[in-house]
């Protein structure tokens, strides 16, 4: 039998707009936190030059698209994005 009712998960209900945002602006608050953004986007950048630098790549979850602007940095790269959260996927496409 097939349930057609959306799966709610536990943590489900904290990814609102507000949440969303502040974990996009999370990580470029303070010194150490902006180092480690860096930091975390030059291991993407490695990963896909080891990867061969795919023109397509999956950003499953997506988040609040913190990566997009480096997978963006081939421009005939393909970003496939999804995230369980709508209001994530919102502030990423503002970002």
């Amino acid at each position: 039998m097939s349930d057609s009712r959306p799966v709610e998960l536990e943590f489900s209900s904290k990814y609102d707009l507000q949440h969303a945002e502040h974990y996009l602006n999370k990580h470029q608050d303070g010194w150490s936190r902006r180092l480690s953004n860096w930091r975390d986007q030059q291991l993407a950048r490695r990963a896909l030059k080891w990867a061969g630098e795919p023109r397509v790549v999956l950003d499953l979850p997506c988040g609040a698209g913190r990566f997009w602007a480096t997978l963006a940095e081939h421009p005939s790269r393909e970003i496939l994005a999804a995230d369980y959260s709508a209001d994530m996927l919102d502030v990423a496409r503002r970002y």
